[in-house]
């Protein structure tokens, strides 16, 4: 029993290799990781007015992901496999904090490797990010699909790199 146990809890920590965080951040497919668009064509929105949040939302293989916003702060969270998810537990893989993205302009897409399957959200930062080299920097949510944890890991990353 504590082989197994022990096996389960090293499968469970592994985090996106390089080339699948590369591929979603450059929105392609590199060696070792291919990456697939996803077109999120319309968008799921709902405003929860007792929970004072909003949310948006794409269906991808029938389950929700995007992101929610407390109305009137800058309080937000994740939505993965259409559960809530609080901003604090959103796994760093830099030493940026987590940032809003606007679901509507962000690029949307699905990286594989042959352990792992994510819904990427890659996007620019408002006012630098959407100009000149800036652009080049950008923020990216991986949203685990083989998990039943949920979980999400967010880092800021170089396209160039």
């Amino acid at each position: 029993m504590g082989v197994l146990l022990l096996t389960w809890s090293v499968a469970s920590g592994a985090k996106p290799t390089p080339q699948i965080i590369q591929s979603c951040l450059r929105t392609e497919s590199v060696a070792g990781a291919d990456y697939i668009e996803i077109n999120p064509g319309s968008f799921n929105q709902e405003d929860d007015e007792a929970g004072k949040k909003t949310f948006t939302t794409i269906t991808v293989q029938g389950k929700e992901f995007g992101i929610w916003k407390e109305t009137g702060s800058n309080r937000f969270g994740m939505v993965h496999a259409g559960k809530e998810i609080p901003i604090k537990r959103v796994i760093r893989l830099s030493s940026h904090a987590p940032s809003p993205f606007d679901p509507y302009t962000a690029q949307w897409g699905k990286a594989r490797d042959t352990k792992s399957v994510y819904v990427c959200v890659t996007f620019n930062f408002e006012g630098l990010g959407e100009s000149g080299s800036f652009q080049n920097v950008r923020g990216l949510y991986l949203l685990e699909m083989n998990n039943a944890r949920s979980r999400i890991f967010y880092i800021v990353g170089d396209i160039r790199q």
